[in-house]
């Protein structure tokens, strides 16, 4: 018997964990003031945001949630990430629970309308 699926969307935001910095020494010539050629040492400092892919910590319980509810049901739990997928679905809402039928729940998911989504189809 072939499992059914599950597909859960989640929206991952990015968040900055801290500052990557680097200098870099390079020499400036130029005239001198008495004639000839004369080099004087150049550090620069530069620095930019390090981020990461974070998920909130609602879409983590509703993924927790989720996989423990449908794994009493004899679901299989496939959770993408749309901030990281190249195929972009077109959902606006996050999270967002889609079964193999095609119905859905959006926004704040609780246990009671995923058990009844499940055991409706």
């Amino acid at each position: 018997m072939d499992k059914r699926k599950i597909t859960l969307y989640v929206q991952s935001v990015k968040e900055v964990v801290g500052v990557e910095a680097w200098g870099v020494w390079s020499y400036a010539g130029g005239p001198g003031i008495r004639g000839g050629y004369r080099f004087v040492k150049d550090y620069k400092r530069y620095s930019e945001p390090k981020c990461e892919w974070v998920l909130p910590e609602d879409q983590m319980k509703t993924i927790e949630m989720v996989k423990a509810i449908a794994q009493q049901h004899g679901f299989e739990v496939e959770v993408v990430d749309v901030a990281k997928s190249k195929k972009k679905p077109k959902i606006k809402v996050f999270p967002t629970v889609v079964i193999d039928a095609g119905e859905k729940i959006e926004g704040t998911i609780s246990k009671e309308k995923i058990i009844q989504l499940l055991t409706k189809n």
